[in-house]
């Protein structure tokens, strides 16, 4: 309904300290971090595919979240997180308090836990 991508917990936490570090390094386009954070998830043991990294990223521009060689892991968690929950919304799914709270544990890869 949503079309998130259907990743781990562990994946999206992965996708993210990817993100982080491969944004200090200021890659040349959208197309090349999106690649390089692919990359960096398999190695790492939780691989990902490159239209879940695109999604993500696109994700970020849905809540106002600036792409930056300051943003931390956690930042962009919370910002993934939030559009999440508007897709979830949208789509007219209703969660109770404890689903909610797993949603946003999932989502965020375990950043964000309320």
């Amino acid at each position: 309904m949503t079309d998130v991508p259907a990743l781990s917990q562990a994946q999206f936490r992965q996708m993210f300290l990817a993100l982080e570090a491969r944004l200090r390094e200021n890659p040349a386009t959208r197309s090349e971090l999106a690649r390089l954070v692919r990359d960096d998830c398999v190695t790492a043991g939780q691989p990902v595919s490159r239209n879940a990294v695109n999604f993500v990223i696109q994700g970020f521009g849905y809540v106002d979240f600036q792409l930056s060689d300051t943003a931390t892991a956690a930042e962009l968690a919370a910002a993934w997180t939030e559009n999440v929950e508007e897709l979830c919304r949208v789509a007219l799914m209703e969660f109770d308090e404890t689903e909610k709270v797993e949603l946003r544990r999932w989502a965020s890869g375990g950043f964000v836990a309320a």
